[in-house]
This record gives C-alpha cells, sequence and structure tokens, in this order.
C-alpha cells in the first residue's frame, strides 16, 4: 500500500483534466458518500499547472492534499512499459492508462473509475449499496459484442497475441467485445491481468481490448444492466442502440435539466456543466 496506508479495500479515482468548483463539489459528494467505505482520489492530468494548482489548493485547505494522483502523459508509457494505442496519447484508445498507473502504486481490491463529466441523478450511497455485494471483476456501461453489433468503428483495431489469435480463426470476431467505460469498477485482478495483457502484445482500443481480454482470461463481467436499470430513456447514439445495450445515457451531450426529470437512479454523460 502506498503512503495513504488504509484498510479500505476499494477506491474511487475521481479522473479529471480540467478545474471548477462545480467538477469538485462533484468530487466531495462521490467522497461524503463514500467516506465510512471506500477511499477517494482525484487523478489529475498533470498538462496543466493551473488545473493542478486548483485541485492542489482545494484539497489542500480540505485537509485532504494527498488525495491527488498525477498522470502525465509524456511519461506514462515509459512508467508502464508499453506504448498508447496512439503512441503518446491517451485520447482515443489508452484512457485506463492513469488508471493502471495508479494500481502500480496502490493495492485496493477493487478501483471505482468516474470520469469528471459523469453525473448521478440521485444519492451516490444508493448507487454504491446496489454493487456491494457483486464480485464481478469489471462493472461497466453498453456491455456487447461484435455479433450484436457490427457497425462499431473500433473492432478492427484490436490486436490479439499470436499464441491466442492461432487459436482463433481469422475470420471469427465473436470474441471480441466492447464496452463504455466513463464510469466503471474494475478489480485488481483485472488490472493485473490487463497489465500483463499489453505486456504479452494486446494493442487496440481499450473499449475492446478490455473487455475481450477479461472475457479471454475467463474474468467476470457484467453491465450495470444485470443490477439495476440507470438508463434514462433518451437519445441515444447510433452505435449502442437502446437496451440492453445502453446503460447510461449519454449523446447528444446532457442538459443538466434532464437530471430533474429523471426517476430513480440514473446515470448521466457526457453533462455540460
Amino acid at each position: 500500500m502506498n503512503a495513504l496506508e488504509t484498510t479500505k479495500s476499494e477506491a474511487v479515482l475521481f479522473l479529471t483534466h480540467v478545474w471548477s468548483e462545480d467538477l469538485a463539489r462533484r468530487f466531495i459528494a462521490i467522497r461524503q458518500a463514500t467516506i465510512n467505505t471506500m477511499q477517494c482520489y482525484v487523478l489529475v492530468d498533470a498538462a496543466d499547472s493551473e488545473v493542478l494548482d486548483s485541485w492542489r489548493n482545494y484539497l489542500g485547505k480540505l485537509g485532504i492534499g494527498s488525495h491527488i494522483f498525477l498522470f502525465d502523459v509524456n511519461q506514462i508509457e515509459a512508467s508502464l512499459g508499453y506504448d498508447c494505442f496512439i503512441k503518446g496519447k491517451l485520447v482515443p484508445g489508452s484512457a485506463h492508462y492513469p488508471v493502471l498507473n495508479f494500481w502500480k502504486s496502490f493495492n485496493y481490491e477493487r478501483y471505482w473509475v468516474i470520469e469528471f463529466d459523469v453525473l448521478l441523478a440521485g444519492e451516490w450511497s444508493s448507487f454504491f449499496k446496489l454493487f456491494e455485494h457483486d464480485q464481478s471483476d469489471l462493472l461497466l456501461s453498453h456491455l456487447t459484442t461484435y455479433e450484436m453489433q457490427p457497425a462499431w468503428g473500433w473492432w478492427a483495431s484490436v490486436r490479439v497475441p499470436f499464441k491466442i489469435l492461432s487459436k482463433i480463426s481469422k475470420e471469427d470476431y465473436k470474441f471480441l467485445q466492447k464496452g463504455f467505460f466513463p464510469i466503471y469498477r474494475i478489480s485488481h485482478q483485472a488490472l493485473s491481468a490487463i497489465d500483463s495483457g499489453h505486456s504479452e502484445g494486446w494493442q487496440g482500443h481499450f473499449e475492446a481490448v478490455l473487455p475481450t481480454l477479461l472475457n479471454n482470461k475467463q474474468l467476470s463481467i457484467k453491465d450495470f444492466n444485470d443490477v439495476a436499470d440507470l438508463y434514462f430513456k433518451g437519445p441515444i447514439g447510433p452505435n449502442d442502440g437502446n437496451p440492453p445495450f445502453s446503460s447510461l445515457r449519454w449523446r447528444p451531450e446532457v442538459e443538466l435539466d434532464e437530471l430533474n426529470v429523471s426517476v430513480g437512479l440514473k446515470l448521466f454523460h457526457p453533462v455540460k456543466s
């Protein structure tokens, strides 16, 4: 365990490259909802010194200045030991690298990852309680397969190690899976498998690589829809259709007014502040 020694088995990672007081309040709301059960951190892109200083000052005034973890796209490939999907860039395709980098410094059993522009209609404490007994290695949104959504644009990016590919017909894409990752929970075992997988040669857009790799390694994957209905009916992108593909509301960008008319716990991303 890192310097923040804790007996808590789960961490929440609030992933951001921007600052605003509204975002800070979102983080604090999550922290207050999990203060007795999880350890919360802000994962901040180190590229913008003003953003970094704002987060440091804010958290420092609250006495939690140590709950910040930096990631630097210029150093993260060397730190992890393998290249990004597009070398030198986290987006598109390698947005999980800051999480892997954090995981190498800590030792939690599970990690909730929440992007800064995710909002929940309802209480975060009620949301997390839904999954407290679930042992899945990966919980996420929009879990589906190549066979169900062949038009999705990143399938062809997946590169599989030869020792695995040699067992699969080159024309057989049925083994491919994909998900949506603005909010997800992932286990220590899954992150270890992903780290090893990248070192072995698994490459491609992470939305397809992670579910496909974990399924290949026989780790458990579950869509949020398998536990609760978190999707507010509304506009949806052409690649994600309707449930069961959709388990959070996205595209086009979400207006804050939508949160006021939703019923029950519902996930939204991306949300205009």
